[in-house]
């Protein structure tokens, strides 16, 4: 892995590099947090600028690892082909139907469908509530809660996975190192690194 940012280096530099390095920093977190409160008014060209300038910031940032490069350049064609797909198709849709005199059951129906697929869209890993590593709430009997930050963790998304749930204290592999350093050892607690 790539050590992307070190406590010595220049503490306004972070994964996309300085601020000067990029025009509009974005990351998927971003995105998401503007999808999730309306920020872009139903306009889903505006959206596709945003994850169109992400892909392009990466590209700048890491100009330098022409595999990450090429990763982003792969992942950039995916995500236009299926916004090509399925939300272009679906504006399409909408927009058929709003020039309709009349509906019928089945164009009710199918409206009905389409609305409640896009409720179903599932939550980020950062949302409350679900799976840090998958990002899905559900087995409920195998989430593990963090002793000391609360995340949620399925014990089959660990690293490595956990057969059953652990005895005591469980700290996640984010707090694991912060715990060790303020009790010295991992005496009475199970960590998971």
């Amino acid at each position: 892995g790539r050590n992307l940012m070190n406590s010595s280096e220049n503490d306004e530099e972070g994964l996309l590099g300085s601020p000067a390095m990029v025009a509009r920093p974005l990351d998927f977190r971003t995105i998401d947090l503007r999808l999730a409160v309306g920020a872009y008014g139903g306009s889903h060209e505006a959206f596709l600028e945003d994850v169109r300038e992400l892909w392009k910031n990466i590209r700048i940032a890491h100009a330098d690892q022409p595999e990450l490069v090429q990763l982003a350049e792969t992942l950039s064609l995916n995500f236009e082909s299926l916004y090509e797909e399925e939300v272009v198709s679906l504006v399409g849709k909408l927009m058929e139907y709003s020039k309709m005199e009349q509906i019928s059951a089945e164009t009710k129906k199918e409206i009905g469908d389409v609305i409640a697929s896009t409720s179903e869209i599932p939550k980020a890993p950062w949302d409350e509530g679900v799976c840090k590593v998958c990002g899905v709430d559900k087995d409920d009997d195998s989430v593990l809660l963090c002793d000391a930050c609360d995340a949620e963790y399925h014990m089959y998304c660990l690293c490595p996975p956990l057969a059953r749930i652990p005895e005591g204290n469980w700290y996640c592999p984010l707090c694991v190192s912060g715990v060790n350093m303020l009790e010295g050892t991992a005496q009475g607690a199970q960590f998971i690194g």
